[in-house]
């Protein structure tokens, strides 16, 4: 029997080891909800479209990702799908029978050629930016004549294969998703200090409960990603290192850019 209603100890579950890797692969499945704002020097309109696309797009992933748990709950007994990777395949064998699985198998696989696909297209927009603001970079910064920045989308596809070929999928999801996680803390709690550095700043969007809900997001990612260093620590070193260098980066291009 499945119980959707919070039971006495559910709290300290919520600072348990387990559940935050587990919440990591729940991130995941959401990452790519603001991938809008990469793009936003390109979108017509952008003080308008970027936050309704931010809005629809995580409102649908929402609803969607509901929904899907949801049958996967209450469509096999939970002893079946515990501790499962391949929990979608084995309800629609369950469901449908193995032509199911397969057929479940193929969508799967659809769905992540769509994400690629959409990474493929932001993802080099970055990179480009970063081309276009420090000369440093400016190899990235380049576009083919229908302003396709090349340069950036083999910089990425270098970084895919680097990653496919250096470990398994779960030891790469924790330690995108820990350095992603990081790089979010950092950036909601920058919007408290850029309020204090620059109060008089002219702002097209103000945070909905400033400061409560960016100090409530810094607080539980930051228990989150503390107890996935406590549970991934290697994974979690490697999503550290790999910041540590970003800064390191961005200061040495930052003083190759100053006059």
């Amino acid at each position: 029997k499945v119980n959707l209603l919070p039971q006495a100890g559910d709290f300290s579950v919520f600072f348990s080891p387990p559940f935050a890797l587990c919440f990591i692969y729940t991130l995941y499945s959401y990452s790519g909800w603001n991938a809008a704002a990469y793009i936003a020097g390109e979108i017509k309109n952008p003080k308008k479209n970027i936050p309704l696309s931010l809005i629809l797009g995580t409102t649908v992933v929402m609803i969607i990702y509901s929904l899907l748990n949801a049958l996967f709950v209450f469509s096999v007994p939970k002893e079946q799908i515990s501790g499962q990777i391949e929990v979608g395949a084995i309800v629609a064998r369950q469901i449908f029978g193995n032509w199911g699985s397969r057929f479940a198998g193929f969508l799967i696989g659809i769905s992540l050629l769509s994400s690629l696909s959409a990474m493929a297209w932001t993802g080099p927009r970055v990179a480009a930016a970063i081309g276009e603001d420090y000369p440093i970079f400016k190899i990235l910064s380049k576009r083919s004549s229908k302003g396709v920045p090349y340069m950036g989308l083999i910089l990425q596809a270098l970084i895919m294969f680097s990653l496919l070929l250096s470990s398994s999928f779960a030891r790469i999801i924790t330690y995108v998703e820990f350095s992603l996680g990081l790089s979010t803390v950092l950036t909601v709690a920058g919007v408290i200090v850029l309020r204090f550095k620059e109060p008089t700043l002219k702002r097209f969007y103000s945070t909905w409960g400033y400061p409560f809900t960016p100090l409530l997001y810094v607080i539980v990612e930051s228990v989150i990603l503390l107890q996935v260093f406590r549970q991934r620590p290697i994974e979690s070193l490697l999503g550290l290192s790999t910041f540590a260098l970003g800064i390191i980066v961005y200061f040495f291009s930052v003083k190759r850019t100053a006059p």
